[in-house]
């Protein structure tokens, strides 16, 4: 995919609805700024309805929910848009405080693009956000039992009430007219995303409006259409999404994302009444394996989980890989393996439990880039935190605090390997270097510089920052070149 307009990034048109729409532009934001985001204006439940019903406006709701996905603006405007009035505020309750600010814009514009442009301006938005069409459309579905059901709130309700399928789907009036920045962006386009969202009310409303369809058929873009997995029932059937592997996770007292164990009956009636997806694993975290005051807890934790889990298998009557253990799990609980381990941090070699036996896989290492002599008396560094009691040679390495050494290390609170002896930090660590004191040692230019391994291991400098290994580790910037060795 090409670059553009100055390294603005591919031109991407995503077409769709609801909240599958506004949650895909969030992660595109990041990836171009050549965004355009065409938005159904089928909508008539909740607020929207309600203010499309009052004012004879194109509902507003997933307008302003893409906004909100690329919005760039101070967070308390963020925080005013998303604001919702509570209930007991009238005609206003449960109305977003957002859909208000674009029907004011509407009412003081020529027309409903022109509205959401504006609002677009105000944010700050990355990227443009494109009502499909300025006309008041509504959504009429026909269903296989011969039942047409005018409104796209009430579509969904009866497709659900009535576990009945839609034949098919058309806009009244018929034939609107697509908004021509629409079909423009379209045409431009290197890559158009249909979806994620309802296929039948936020994607095909898109394409019936008169000049949609058409556009996306002439580009020469890439086309992805990006299918819901079941939260649409009866929409992936029979389009080759079938049995898609998913992992559940049961919450045993991390309380950090997951299924409570309670929910597992709801969970297996959920999925045997779909044919999307299926549950290939069932997990857990562990909170405080790596110390034995937890272990009561611990306990607690493996005696819910295994529970859950066999409760999660009855009910769905297949067998599911059951994993509870991290690396100090493994190092403490090994009656607990069942059907896989998680081996974290044990990977480098680093014990989550303070046990001996791993051996050290990593190594973070530089080079001498200079030595200077330095007279007794002079400081070093920035802001002459540090000075030599005695004429001294400093080493000068090409790492800092942007390569993921920490700044704490600064001033002698750290120490560097050079020729199997230890040499201090001396000064204040700087972005893209620092400077050890070599005074008492044999070393010159471009000998090699050990921040941490075998000899100098990674859990002693975050010993030294009250913290854990895995944040050395991990803080570690990209831009330090990675080699790796296969034995």
């Amino acid at each position: 995919m090409t670059e553009w307009n100055g390294g603005a990034g591919p031109r991407i048109v995503a077409i769709g609805g609801g909240t599958g729409l506004s949650t895909m532009l969030r992660g595109l934001k990041s990836r171009t700024r050549s965004l355009t985001a065409i938005v159904t204006v089928a909508d008539d439940g909740g607020g929207s309805g309600m203010l499309r019903q009052d004012l004879g406006m194109p509902p507003p709701g997933d307008i302003r929910h893409c906004m909100e996905a690329l919005a760039n603006a101070e967070p308390m405007m963020q925080q005013l848009l998303t604001y919702r009035f509570p209930e007991g505020s009238g005609n206003l309750t449960g109305q977003s405080f957002g859909n208000l600010i674009l029907a004011a814009l509407n009412g003081i514009s020529d027309s409903f693009d022109q509205a959401v442009a504006r609002m677009s301006e105000v944010l700050a938005i990355s990227g443009r956000v494109l009502p499909v069409t300025n006309e008041n459309v509504a959504l009429e579905a026909t269903f296989e039992n011969g039942t047409r059901v005018l409104g796209e709130s009430k579509i969904s309700a009866f497709k659900k009430e009535q576990d009945c399928r839609i034949e098919s789907v058309r806009l009244l009036p018929e034939h609107p007219k697509a908004l021509p920045e629409a079909v423009r962006a379209i045409g431009e386009a290197e890559l158009i995303l249909l979806g994620p969202g309802s296929l039948y009310t936020s994607v095909i409303p898109n394409l019936l409006v008169d000049g949609i369809a058409d556009a996306v058929r002439a580009s020469d873009a890439l086309k992805i259409y990006i299918c819901n997995i079941m939260t649409q029932d009866g929409e992936t059937e029979g389009r080759g999404i079938t049995s898609y592997p998913i992992h559940i996770k049961i919450d045993t007292g991390m309380h950090r994302l997951g299924f409570q164990p309670e929910d597992v009956p709801a969970i297996c009636e959920r999925l045997r009444a779909q044919s999307g997806v299926i549950a290939r694993s069932v997990f857990s975290h562990l909170a405080g394996s790596d110390s034995y005051v937890f272990d009561d807890f611990t306990h607690q934790q493996l005696d819910k989980f295994t529970k859950a889990a066999g409760e999660l298998e009855s009910g769905l009557e297949y067998k599911v890989i059951k994993h509870i253990l991290n690396s100090a799990g493994i190092e403490r609980f090994a009656a607990y393996q069942m059907d896989m381990i998680r081996l974290g941090i044990g990977l480098y070699g680093v014990s989550a439990s303070g046990q001996k036996g791993l051996r050290n896989v990593s190594t973070l290492k530089t080079t001498i880039l200079q030595i200077q002599n330095v007279p007794a008396g002079d400081s070093i560094g920035y802001s002459r935190m540090s000075y030599v009691k005695r004429d001294s040679r400093i080493a000068i390495i090409p790492i800092g605090y942007a390569d993921g050494l920490d700044r704490h290390f600064s001033n002698g609170g750290g120490e560097v390997l050079i020729n199997g002896q230890r040499c201090p930090i001396i000064g204040n660590i700087c972005m893209d270097a620092c400077m050890i004191d070599v005074t008492d040692i044999h070393a010159q230019e471009g000998d090699a510089v050990i921040i941490f391994g075998d000899e100098l291991p990674v859990s002693e400098l975050s010993d030294k920052l009250k913290t854990i290994p895995y944040e050395i580790l991990t803080s570690i910037s990209p831009r330090v070149k990675r080699v790796y060795f296969r034995e």
